[in-house]
């Protein structure tokens, strides 16, 4: 989101892959609400979404696998005052899994079934609101909490995520290594993390690495 910042003004994105059909079930009765010109890009772009979230919700129970879906809206201008905000609050501490209890923050993404070697099976995508929280203060939580709410104007999820029921009722973990989604704040970040040595270089040489760096 960082590098399209200065590319559009919003982008409706999910934090977790898109299962598909993705949007082509609502395409028929929503694509029309994206020509509208006498409402606000937000209502419109989260309106569509919310269509989205909506028609996963009703078409499968919660606890089907196929109820699964992330999005949320960013205002990409945002973006510069986000990572403003977040360096400010690091206080020359850096996002690495030697300052975070990482299996206690929210995953988006699934690598025991995506990633071959069993020694890097380990998640790469969190959300961001509760990475933060675990770093910060409340006092400077508070502040960062504010800005991201400016950063992302809409946002809805399922409760879970490629997880569905044994006949027991009880979660079914392994099929899709799928997860619960207790937090969802419309934007994911990567943690630096000993297994993925070309990753962290990869990610220290992103432009939003450059902005938040302490």
């Amino acid at each position: 989101m960082y590098e399209l910042r200065n590319k559009t003004k919003y982008a409706l994105a999910s934090s977790a892959e898109i299962v598909s059909p993705g949007f082509f079930v609502v395409y028929q009765n929503e694509i029309m609400r994206l020509f509208d010109t006498k409402s606000s890009i937000e209502s419109i772009v989260a309106g569509f979404g919310q269509s989205f979230i909506d028609y996963t919700k009703k078409t499968f129970a919660e606890n089907d696998v196929y109820c699964s879906a992330t999005l949320g809206l960013i205002k990409l201008s945002e973006m510069d005052n986000l990572a403003a905000t977040i360096k400010a609050s690091l206080i020359g501490d850096s996002i690495n899994d030697s300052k975070l209890t990482v299996d206690g923050i929210q995953q988006f993404d699934r690598p025991l079934k995506l990633i071959s070697s069993s020694s890097q099976q380990k998640s790469r995508f969190f959300d961001l609101d509760h990475v933060m929280e675990h770093l910060l203060p409340p006092s400077q939580y508070t502040l960062f909490n504010a800005q991201m709410n400016k950063t992302v104007v809409w946002k809805a999820n399922t409760k879970r995520f490629l997880l569905g029921d044994f006949s027991n009722s009880q979660p079914n973990y392994s099929s899709y290594d799928g997860f619960f989604i207790n937090r969802h704040c419309g934007l994911t970040t990567y943690i630096k993390r000993d297994a993925y040595p070309a990753l962290n270089v990869a990610y220290e040489n992103s432009s939003w690495f450059q902005a938040i760096k302490p």
